[in-house]
């Protein structure tokens, strides 16, 4: 009985904060309508690109990009987070503090399962949207897209699959960019920008990455459709990345960019460590 009544809390708890959330993400829906954006990957093809002429554009970052070194120049309009080392390590909160300081205006979406971290105290509420991750509907699998973030997003095996892409189709954006989405994980070379992560080295060793890597292609495929089947589209501005799901263009020709920055290193911030 117990259990049975925790459930109904539970539940009546999360219908709750769906309300309260849905109220807070409406706003949001179709505000851009027939704009462009760019939604960035961590993939190590970003060390190749000027970053800076991004400045003024609307623009998607996720997980650790704050550790590019050209993070504050940027000043990305809306971050993605879904792992849940961001709030349960000392590092990942300190990625946190920086994304949310004060001063700035990007706006984060997280799951909702982050609300009841003790760090997402009412005070930073403001900056912060919490999305319903329904990491059981796979996107490969169902052949399905979540086009409305109000009733959860999907899982696709990629964080530009599971928020970002999902939440721009719902904010109205037309045409969209992607870059640093290398489709790269040999186990020889770095797989973000900031070198590798340990929990990625780890995962490679027991997760076939060939079958990650189909996954992830059929899942861009359905978002494809979708966005197609809505007179938008998605094209493909990584530096000789390997996804051939999306017509590819040159980060360097888009007209529109801002003016060239300062020589680009390719280092991340030595201010944050990185597991």
């Amino acid at each position: 009985m117990y259990r049975a009544l925790k459930g109904y809390i539970s539940l009546g708890l999360s219908r709750l904060i769906g309300l309260v959330e849905n109220r807070r993400l409406r706003p949001l829906k179709g505000k851009y309508q027939g704009q462009r954006c760019f939604i960035l990957g961590n993939g190590p093809s970003l060390k190749h690109q000027d970053l800076v002429r991004l400045a003024g554009e609307h623009t998607f970052v996720t997980n650790r990009f704050i550790l590019h070194e050209q993070y504050d120049e940027i000043k990305p309009s809306f971050y993605c987070l879904s792992d849940d080392h961001f709030i349960r390590k000392s590092e990942g909160r300190g990625i946190l503090d920086h994304i949310l300081a004060p001063r700035g205006d990007t706006r984060l979406f997280v799951p909702t399962r982050f609300k009841f971290s003790r760090f997402f105290r009412p005070g930073r509420n403001s900056k912060v949207h919490y999305i319903p991750y329904l990491h059981k509907h796979k996107v490969w699998d169902k052949g399905a897209f979540s086009t409305n973030i109000e009733h959860g997003v999907y899982t696709g095996q990629s964080i530009i699959i599971d928020f970002a892409l999902p939440i721009a189709y719902y904010m109205g954006f037309e045409t969209i960019y992607l870059l640093g989405v290398d489709m790269n994980y040999a186990p020889d070379k770095d797989t973000h920008f900031f070198g590798t992560q340990k929990s990625d080295a780890e995962r490679a060793k027991v997760f076939s990455r060939d079958s990650w890597y189909d996954d992830v292609i059929q899942s861009f495929q359905v978002v494809k459709g979708y966005f197609e089947e809505n007179g938008r589209t998605i094209y493909d501005a990584t530096h000789q990345g390997n996804l051939t799901v999306f017509e590819k263009v040159d980060f360097t020709k888009i007209p529109g960019l801002g003016p060239v920055g300062n020589t680009h290193t390719g280092d991340s911030k030595d201010s944050m460590t990185r597991e």
